[in-house]
């Protein structure tokens, strides 16, 4: 039997996808990767690439885009390996990559999920595990965070002194590629809130599996490179408002009925002032490249 499940969800990224199925393909543990690709209804003829230059690969075909989190869970409710491995389809793997993070796992049982050392394109290290924000640190990070970023609270929250090259437990890790036990993930439902259309919900998941006594891990001897912004559009301001919705959506569902909660109006204050700042910058990078 097949010990991992590689689950892709795909919108409208013919190409890239094609390049990431490749790159898992040359796993040097590809006999144990079984790989599934979730289509959330692309109009790029996606599903056609991935039936005719990848026809052992299975596809679920949605009709429309039902978000990240919902299309992964239509992969993952039907999970048969001890292990899922879901990987954006802008995300490369290092031949290597899964088969360091299965090692650490089944090194690891109380592990609940792994993340890989995450690089850009020019092989600079991109912040793939963070801390999660308090109501304070929100206040302070949303407040200034876009103004001010090297602040204490930001740079806290970035894990801005964390030593990339040591494995080590941490609150969160990105969903960009991130390995989930079996067990870990039917302890807390079997897989991400659906209320999350797109973003945040990698963070959820990691803090419901806190809460069910799993560890969540960085392994840097693991990596993959992640092409920011391919699949997720960070620079299209309907993305940047989704993402901070879901950050209010994540906040009302912790805090929202702990006496902290009398603090939201201020936390909805510096979301959206942080949702301004991201806008605002965006608006300018965009007048700027056209000039």
């Amino acid at each position: 039997m097949k010990k991992i499940t590689a689950v892709i969800v795909n919108y409208n990224t013919k190409e890239l996808l094609h390049g990431c199925l490749e790159h898992i393909e040359r796993s040097t543990i590809c006999g144990d990767i079984k790989i599934v690709v979730v289509d959330n209804g692309s109009g790029d003829s996606s599903v056609e690439m991935i039936r005719s230059r990848h026809p052992k690969i299975k596809v679920i075909a949605l009709g429309y885009n039902m978000g990240f989190g919902r299309a992964n869970n239509a992969a993952l409710k039907g999970l048969d390996t001890p292990y899922a491995l879901l990987v954006n389809s802008d995300c490369f793997l290092e031949s290597d990559c899964a088969e360091k993070m299965l090692a650490f796992m089944e090194e690891n049982s109380d592990a609940g999920a792994a993340g890989p050392k995450v690089l850009n394109a020019d092989g600079t290290i991109q912040p793939s595990r963070r801390k999660f924000l308090t109501i304070y640190s929100a206040l302070l990070h949303g407040f200034i965070g876009g103004l001010f970023p090297n602040n204490k609270k930001t740079r806290e929250y970035m894990m801005a002194g964390f030593d990339h090259d040591s494995h080590a437990g941490v609150d969160w890790i990105s969903g960009c590629c991130m390995m989930l036990r079996k067990a870990a993930l039917e302890s807390v439902g079997g897989g991400f809130d659906e209320s999350y259309f797109m973003y945040i919900e990698d963070v959820d998941l990691c803090r419901m599996l806190h809460k069910k006594g799993w560890r969540v891990c960085y392994v840097p001897q693991a990596r993959c490179v992640h092409l920011t912004g391919s699949s997720g559009g960070y620079e299209s301001p309907l993305h940047i408002r989704a993402f901070h919705k879901s950050m209010w959506q994540y906040f009302k569902k912790f805090y929202g009925s702990s006496p902290k909660a009398a603090l939201f109006p201020l936390v909805y204050l510096g979301i959206k002032l942080r949702l301004c700042t991201k806008l605002a910058a965006n608006a300018l990078k965009k007048r700027r490249r056209t000039a």
